[in-house]
């Protein structure tokens, strides 16, 4: 029983993980131009 719990953990973590990525690349894709200027900051 202990292990099914232990996948389910894991498997939520990993569900959890992959909402945080995608929220993290829509914030990004609509920051383009933002980021694109802290690069260009950046490698100046």
């Amino acid at each position: 029983m202990e292990h099914t719990t232990k996948i389910r953990e894991l498997q939520a973590e990993d569900e959890r993980q992959k909402f945080e990525m995608a929220s993290v690349n829509e914030w990004g894709y609509n920051h383009e131009d933002e980021i694109d200027q802290l690069w260009d900051n950046i490698n100046r």
